[in-house]
């Protein structure tokens, strides 16, 4: 079975051991390229449509907490300003912080 590749996005350094312990359990072949990350969501919001524009040419997931937004749909909505998805673009809002797992 050939590797999938894939690329990280995520709020800190838990969340990437958290995504990376996820991917190490899946039942499927992938192969983590890089992992983007700084100090909290302000990050993942204002570059989101930059993953999903590069998730053209390779899968990206993007992992959030919902914080004290109403539901993860919202988050979705609200980040990607319009912009239609792109299927390789797996965008996962935790409904508890992933501090708390």
């Amino acid at each position: 079975m050939t590797d999938i590749p894939i690329n990280l996005a995520c709020e800190d350094i838990l969340s990437e051991a958290v995504l990376k312990k996820m991917i190490q359990h899946s039942q499927r072949p992938f192969l983590i390229g890089h992992c983007f990350h700084k100090n909290g969501y302000g990050y993942l919001k204002k570059n989101l449509c930059g993953f999903n524009n590069a998730a053209k040419g390779m899968a990206y997931l993007v992992l959030t907490d919902l914080d004290k937004s109403e539901c993860p749909l919202a988050i979705i909505n609200e980040w990607l300003k319009s912009q239609p998805k792109h299927p390789n673009l797996l965008f996962r809002v935790a409904v508890k912080e992933v501090e708390s797992w």
